[in-house]
């Protein structure tokens, strides 16, 4: 099963999207996740574990959900993307929080990173083991991020975007599209 942490940001909406489409058993959380807390995660984790084994929609087909093999964290780039000096190094934390509690859990970690760990002077494509010079705050929580995560998991993965956009939530490309549509009226 799929732990979607973040499951309702722009991110997490499509990915939970997906993996219904795909059939794959998941549950999700949001605001009633305190990611800063690492108790709160492993209780919060420790009860779905729990819940996988004994309940679920999945009982009701007439088979019981598996644990939790993959967390997936659309929490961290959802908050990233308003970082200020403030909240970087908390966003950092937040995310390895939320994967020492996946190590636990003997869950593999997807963690989603940005572009912006680097700072776009390379005259050739950035590689994944390219030296990383964020050139903004929030480079810097996300290149953080990754550091922490590379340095306390075994089993993860760490996909960098330039940028989201989507229908889900008020974006920019929703902004866009909802000016276009005014000049067109």
């Amino acid at each position: 099963m799929v732990w979607l942490i973040g499951s309702k940001t722009l991110l997490g909406s499509e990915i939970a999207r997906r993996l219904d489409e795909s059939r794959i058993e998941w549950t999700g959380s949001n605001s009633e996740l305190d990611v800063s807390d690492v108790n709160h995660l492993c209780t919060y984790a420790d009860s779905l574990d729990s819940s996988a084994r004994m309940t679920g929609a999945s009982v009701s087909r007439g088979r019981v959900p598996s644990k939790i093999d993959y967390v997936i964290n659309c929490f961290s780039f959802y908050e990233l993307s308003s970082c200020t000096k403030e909240n970087a190094q908390e966003a950092s934390e937040n995310a390895l929080n939320i994967g020492r509690t996946a190590r636990r859990m003997a869950a593999r970690l997807i963690h989603f990173s940005s572009s912006d760990v680097f700072d776009g002077k390379s005259p050739s494509p950035y590689l994944n083991n390219s030296p990383k010079s964020p050139f903004s705050v929030q480079g810097k929580a996300f290149s953080d991020a990754e550091d922490f995560i590379e340095k306390e998991m075994t089993q993860y993965y760490i996909l960098r975007f330039s940028g989201l956009y989507g229908f889900e939530k008020e974006n920019y490309l929703h902004s866009l599209f909802m000016d276009f549509s005014n000049i067109l009226a």
